[in-house]
């Protein structure tokens, strides 16, 4: 009989598949919205779809896996956790596409944005008014 996992593998298998689906779903996203601008625009539905798909599922993956990954390692999951992530995964990807001035800017941005949305959810999953609905 094999012997369980331990839990800190369990947890990095739910992460990845936390970050697979979300990322995804990321790029299924941006692979609607860069078919819908290339009809706007008049220019090729394949090659913007392909485009923008893969430009979302990229951001997707770096962001929310660097805040998986900081989740993990500290045990817990909260606006810090995703504002580390936002930054971590923001600074790689502007330092791939602008070089190294890139990196605090990116770091800035998607951390205070990663930690932003996070805290925005929260606020709203806390509201009088979400509580009271009826599913």
């Amino acid at each position: 009989m094999p012997s369980p996992s331990p839990a800190w593998l369990v947890s990095w298998r739910d992460s990845a598949r936390d970050i697979t689906t979300l990322s995804a779903a990321a790029g299924s996203v941006g692979a609607t919205y860069g078919g819908l601008l290339a009809v706007f625009r008049g220019h090729s539905v394949p090659l913007y779809s392909v485009s923008m798909g893969a430009n979302f599922f990229l951001l997707a993956a770096a962001i929310s896996g660097a805040e998986k990954i900081t989740s993990v390692l500290v045990r817990r999951s909260d606006a810090l956790t995703y504002g580390i992530g936002g930054a971590l995964g923001g600074g790689f990807l502007s330092g791939v596409h602008a070089g190294p001035r890139g990196v605090v800017v990116g770091s800035l941005v998607f951390g205070l944005s990663s930690a932003g949305a996070r805290t925005s959810v929260d606020l709203v999953l806390a509201s009088d008014f979400v509580k009271n609905l009826s599913v």
